[in-house]
């Protein structure tokens, strides 16, 4: 669900709207389109900072809409997150993965109301998770942004990863975080300007996404997202970035206020 700010006063109301309908929606939506669809396909991956040397690793899962030509987003957010960890402990040795390892949703699409683009993504994202793990000694943090928390949320099971963060998340398609089968701390974070907070969190017939994983009932540290909108959590400067940085370095940040 990563847009940008400007564009998204219609797409709460379609949102909204078709969860609100999900009775009709279960029973009409199209199936997602085949994930190895060649004209889709969206695979690319970057590192900021040493790989290699880093003491800690966060992987940043995006949201929908997010391909090959939109990837230029996703890594500015790297950066920024990179460079806010850095500033908070310069002696940090951190990387950060932008991942797009699946192709995401569409988000003015019946994709974006059920879990069928996120089920390759899940699989995906274990294989890199692991083969990474395979091979280094580093702590493994996810950052998971809208869409992308549906997929770290049905990838995380027995993954050897320390953080787990849900930010702007429609829901993980679990009633708490106790269900996710993850030892790791488990946070979650919503601005006060993020549309997303007008999106039901319901579930039936396998459309929409459950319990909000901000919500006290989910079980996780909720942590401070200021003001942030939709695609406003890496934003410079903001209390957002700050407590995904202090998250990404295995600290813990401000809760939610």
């Amino acid at each position: 669900m990563t847009s940008h700010d400007r564009k998204s006063p219609a797409r709460p109301r379609f949102l909204a709207g078709a969860l609100i309908a999900l009775p009709v929606l279960a029973a009409v939506a199209p199936p997602a389109p085949d994930p190895g669809d060649a004209v889709r396909r969206e695979r690319r991956v970057e590192v900021v900072g040493d790989a290699a040397t880093a003491d800690r690793v966060v992987v940043v899962v995006p949201g929908s809409d997010m391909t090959t030509r939109t990837f230029d987003r996703q890594l500015r957010d790297a950066r920024a997150l990179y460079g806010e960890a850095l500033r908070q402990d310069p002696s940090a040795r951190l990387a950060v993965v932008a991942w797009l390892g699946y192709t995401t949703p569409r988000a003015k699409s019946a994709e974006i109301l059920t879990d069928a683009m996120a089920a390759p993504g899940a699989d995906a994202l274990r294989r890199y998770v692991r083969g990474f793990a395979s091979s280094s000694r580093a702590r493994i943090g996810l950052l998971c942004h809208s869409y992308g928390s549906v997929v770290c949320a049905k990838g995380l099971r027995g993954l050897p990863v320390t953080d787990v963060a849900f930010f702007g998340s429609p829901g993980t398609g679990v009633d708490t975080a106790a269900d996710l089968g993850t030892t790791a701390r488990v946070w979650a974070g919503r601005g006060t300007s993020d549309w997303i907070r007008l999106v039901p969190n319901v579930r039936l017939g396998g459309v929409g996404f459950g319990a909000d994983p901000t919500s006290r009932e989910y079980g996780a540290g909720v942590f401070d997202a200021g003001d942030a909108g939709h695609s406003g959590y890496f934003a410079p400067g903001s209390p957002a970035l700050a407590s995904l940085a202090r998250i990404a370095l295995g600290r813990t940040p401000e809760a939610a206020r």
